[in-house]
């Protein structure tokens, strides 16, 4: 008896222990944020890209926690500015002196006329490190309005109408970039998109896969289901997912948290974070090995919920006859 309480007091110490390892593996990430003419911006959102947040304080100063030393995206944007984004290793000094600089986006895009009921983007292009891709194809999927970056990364996409729109960037030797998102009437919105480098040694098919994304199949159907989706149907976009995500980042948590989401699909189980049932469709195809509960929230773009009588059976259902008859979730993942 008295060696079983030895063994537990031990495991309560080893426990302990790992514990405070944890504890102290997590790291700081500080820096300021200021407009450019180098003053502080105060109360705005600092975010990383593995969904830590905060706020700067009135001299624009901010610090994010991270749990490890891998490199974070650490980002920042205001209505009427550039995006402004650094990459940075959290364990090193240039982690703790990040300097973030907003810059105005419509000086530098000329003018442009925007009536109350014109809603679209005015964004920029750029790589990682923030040089700008001229020469991008920009296409506004679910609008077909298509544009392309000029000398200096940017463009203007006007005239959508209200609703959801996928903006898709490519650019030859650059990975695809989506973003998703719902407009509003006489809703611009400015954004920065980063595309990843395609490493030179990539084989061919595959740097081609990485460029490309969804076939144009693919892109036809899902905007054929933006204009005929009815009452049971819920497309979520990144924003939402963001915005209810309880710091789980598990997808069917943050399902949950949606109205939405239940209102549309009532077929579709609820009732827990680990009870779903759905026909998961992923790149076109059923995702048989690949249940609705396996993925994070961080690796979803959008995703569409249709029910069982959905209006998804004239285009991905002719592509997927075993999901007939059955709640279908289309997920689309982050590029």
């Amino acid at each position: 008896m008295s060696g079983r309480w030895r063994w537990v007091g031990v495991t309560a110490v080893s426990l302990a222990a790992l514990q405070l390892v944890g504890a102290q593996r997590r790291t700081v990430v500080a820096g300021t944020v200021r407009d450019d003419g180098g003053r502080p911006v105060g109360a705005i959102e600092v975010t990383t890209d593995g969904g830590a947040r905060t706020a700067t304080d009135s001299l624009g100063r901010f610090e994010l926690r991270v749990d490890d030393c891998e490199p974070v995206r650490v980002g920042v944007r205001r209505p009427g500015s550039i995006a402004a984004s650094r990459v940075v290793a959290p364990c090193t000094e240039a982690g703790r002196g990040i300097a973030l600089v907003l810059r105005p986006l419509t000086g530098t895009l000329g003018t442009v006329r925007v009536t109350e009921r014109t809603s679209g983007f005015l964004g920029l292009v750029t790589d990682v490190s923030g040089a700008p891709i001229p020469g991008a194809s920009v296409r506004l999927v679910g609008a077909r309005q298509t544009t392309r970056t000029d000398s200096t990364g940017r463009f203007v996409l006007l005239g959508a109408d209200s609703g959801t729109y996928m903006l898709r960037v490519t650019a030859p030797g650059h990975r695809l970039g989506l973003l998703t998102t719902t407009l509003g009437r006489g809703d611009v919105r400015d954004v920065q998109l980063y595309l990843g480098t395609i490493p030179v040694e990539t084989p061919r098919r595959a740097a081609e896969r990485l460029a490309r994304g969804p076939d144009d199949v693919q892109l036809r159907e899902f905007e054929s289901r933006l204009v005929n989706r009815g009452p049971t149907a819920a497309i979520v976009t990144r924003e939402v997912l963001m915005a209810r995500d309880d710091g789980r980042r598990l997808l069917t948590c943050t399902l949950a948290r949606i109205p939405e989401v239940w209102r549309a699909v009532p077929t579709l189980t609820l009732g827990t974070c680990a009870t779903y049932e759905a026909c998961v469709i992923v790149d076109g195809l059923v995702a048989r090995n690949n249940p609705l509960w396996g993925y994070d929230t961080d690796e979803v773009e959008m995703i569409e919920l249709y029910g069982p009588r959905g209006d998804f059976t004239n285009t991905i259902g002719i592509r997927a006859p075993e999901c007939r008859g059955r709640t279908v979730a289309v997920v689309w993942l982050r590029a």
